[in-house]
This record gives C-alpha cells, structure tokens and sequence, in this order.
C-alpha cells in the first residue's frame, strides 16, 4: 500500500507537469509567434520566465517523488546526461 507523503508526492508532481507541459505549448504556440509576427517580444519573456521556473518545480518534483520511492537515482542521471545529443 503507497503511503499518504508518496500519493501527495505523486499528486503534486502531476499537477506540476500538467502546468509546466501547458507553459511550454504556451511559449511555442502564443509567445513565439507573438515575438516574431506581431514583434512582441516581451511575450517570451514573461512566458519564457514562468515555463522556466514550472521546469525547475517539475525537476524537483520529480526527484522528491523519486526518493520517496527509492528508486535508483544513476540510471536517471546516466540518462538525463545523455539529452543534450537531441539538441
């Protein structure tokens, strides 16, 4: 049976994904044609800001439902670290 911290735990990381997926299809769709149709930039920068920051939260999120459930954190790192082949 999960305990009550790894449901809260759980619960808020998927509200936090939810917002942060939302924030992200936000800057692609609204904020950047905003900056380069209508020459908005602040746009960007005040969504690019709040997805940004939901990101951060999601990471953490992430890591503490992780560690309540003491899962193996290397294979994430190991797999996280090797990202930046996709950019």
């Amino acid at each position: 049976m999960l305990n009550s911290n790894f449901k809260i735990g759980i619960a808020r990381f998927r509200m936090i994904a939810i917002c942060e997926g939302i924030s992200y299809l936000v800057l692609l769709f609204i904020a950047m044609p905003l900056k380069y149709i209508a020459d908005l930039p602040q746009a960007v920068l005040i969504v690019g800001w709040i997805h940004g920051i939901l990101f951060i939260a999601y990471m953490i999120a992430g890591l503490h439902v992780a560690l309540l459930n003491k899962w193996d954190l290397m294979p994430l790192l190991h797999h996280c670290s090797h990202l930046d082949h996709l950019f």
